[in-house]
């Protein structure tokens, strides 16, 4: 009887850490971005925070490399997707030729323009009961403010009036 139980609970457990849903923190990021990674195995749902100290451009990539030869696939994650903030990313799936078998890149990519504070990015998707591997980045470029663009345009009108005065000047001359 202790066995069956011993059974059970094990079988749990396995089925437990296949389908757990862990929050990592990658930290306040400013325009250095963040790298991250992990190995999954079974059915996955990562969620990846990070906050961000004002409105920026983000963007978001994590590629999964997967390796086949014959009948047998290594490292391959199934219904691989990821949502930057309820935004779902774009799948590139690059398959190559190699001697024996084939070498499959997965990348999932995008951008969205996100407010300041606390954002999230789900990455999910099932590795097969060896496991495999997901890294990914995310570059975050601040978006700029209105006064930024009114003083390009200001500058732009006075290099403007500057070339027209001089082309004046030059033709009163000749």
């Amino acid at each position: 009887m202790k066995i069956k139980s011993f059974v059970a609970a094990s079988l749990l457990a396995i089925a437990s850490v296949g389908s757990f849903a862990g929050v990592t923190s990658l930290g306040t990021l400013t325009t250095s971005g963040a790298s991250f990674g992990t190995v999954a195995a079974g059915s996955f749902s990562d969620n990846w925070q990070f906050d961000l100290g004002s409105r920026s451009n983000v963007g978001a990539s994590l590629t999964n490399i997967q390796f086949s030869f014959g009948l047998s696939t290594f490292g391959a994650i199934t219904s691989f997707a990821a949502l930057l903030d309820g935004t779902v990313l774009n799948l590139l799936s690059v398959p190559v030729a190699v001697p024996g078998g084939t070498v499959t890149t997965n990348v999932l990519y995008g951008s969205k323009t996100l407010d300041a504070g606390l954002h999230t990015l789900n990455v999910s998707g099932f590795a097969g009961a060896t496991g495999a591997s997901y890294g990914g980045s995310i570059a975050v470029a601040p978006v700029p403010e209105p006064e930024t663009y009114a003083m390009l345009l200001v500058g732009l009108g006075l290099m403007g009036a500057v070339v027209r005065r001089r082309n004046k000047s030059d033709s009163d001359q000749a």
